[in-house]
């Protein structure tokens, strides 16, 4: 019956100049509610937001359950989207104060949210339907749980993330991934101050590892098209001790070839990769396998990585560094910006976060 009348307010549409909306509900935690009271408290909570739902709606409108804890609201006429929204944020307010069922205790609730639209033309009952309970799942996923509105676009970016994150799958197997490499430089002499030759103002101090990928589909693609998803699948393990594996091969390669022993590489680590098991071993073993000091390696890692860092990751960065590792703060001042984190930090070098330099 639902599906019937949403199919009717779009036929009207082609009438009248309005446009159709479906709302989709959610409520959270229904199966906590019938494991730890029983499936007849979560009726009874079931039926008091059905309750509440149809009395806060228009005359006009029309709400179903849709099965389980899902509900959906056809809302007809629109001429105001703004004014659906209200409307919307109205509904889950009621929906979401506490409830007192049949044993006198008043339980809490919460609902998720999702809106959508007609507007593009063609649309069916189906499709809409669709798109609101999309949405909604999309509420379901955030942190504040508000109300999500149907956008198309993050709909294709999210498919766009979905082909990435399969393909990342065995990426440096495939061996489409390359690394570039940006210098860092010494903006003043210091002489004497270091064991073996003088270093000059201009001279090379450093050189940064860059990953990218080079899908043969896409072309290249820059590490903020594919990081994030590498952390969220756990492909940044593999991927990670490949970028250090690759990077301390051309270290050890340009020491050899242009006679630089103290030139260093600095490689960007993810705090997934710390909490590996195996990351500590496998640090040890590309660095003895390239043939260089380990003092040539500076590992790299957020401000926000290093002083929200556990037990963990703290035993495994002294250690490295007992080793004679490196260790730096990137993108320092963006996050705690407190110069009396930097006494707890395990760390040998601070990198400024652009921000504080782009106007200096």
């Amino acid at each position: 019956v639902f599906i019937d009348r949403v199919e009717h307010a779009l036929a009207r549409e082609e009438r009248a100049p309005t446009r159709t909306a479906v709302l989709f509900l959610d409520i959270d935690g229904l199966k906590r509610t019938n494991d730890r009271h029983g499936h007849e408290r979560g009726d009874e909570l079931i039926r008091a937001v059905a309750d509440r739902l149809q009395a806060d709606v228009r005359r006009s409108d029309t709400v179903a359950r849709m099965g389980g804890d899902e509900f959906a609201v056809l809302l007809e006429g629109v001429t105001d989207p703004a004014e659906i929204i209200l409307l919307a944020r109205r509904l889950r307010g009621a929906a979401s104060q506490p409830v007192r069922l049949g044993d006198g205790i008043d339980h809490a609730v919460s609902v998720s949210l999702g809106l959508a639209f007609s507007g593009a033309g063609g649309e069916t009952a189906e499709a809409l339907l669709r798109n609101a309970d999309y949405a909604m799942y999309q509420a379901k996923r955030g942190t504040d749980r508000d109300i999500v509105v149907y956008d198309p676009i993050a709909r294709v970016r999210e498919a766009q993330s979905d082909t990435t994150r399969i393909a990342l799958r065995g990426v440096h197997e495939r061996h489409e991934l390359r690394l570039q490499y940006q210098p860092v430089v010494h903006l003043q002499d210091e002489l004497g101050e270091h064991a073996g030759a003088p270093r000059y103002a201009g001279s090379i101090e450093s050189m940064e590892a860059l990953v990218r990928w080079h899908d043969p589909e896409r072309g290249v693609l820059l590490p903020g098209r594919f990081i994030a998803l590498a952390e969220e699948s756990g492909d940044i393990v593999p991927l990670g001790r490949w970028v250090l594996q690759e990077a301390c091969g051309r270290l050890a390669a340009w020491q050899r070839t242009l006679g630089a022993p103290a030139l260093r590489m600095r490689v960007n680590l993810s705090p997934l990769q710390l909490e590996d098991p195996a990351f500590e071993a496998d640090v040890r073993r590309i660095v003895d396998a390239a043939g260089i000091e380990p003092s040539s390696l500076v590992l790299e890692l957020t401000e926000h990585v290093l002083v929200s860092k556990g037990p963990l990751v703290e035993s495994v960065l002294r250690r490295l560094r007992g080793r004679g590792i490196h260790v730096a703060a990137d993108d320092f001042g963006t996050g705690y910006s407190s110069l009396s984190y930097l006494k707890d930090m395990p760390i040998d070098g601070l990198k400024m976060d652009q921000s504080f330099l782009r106007d200096a």
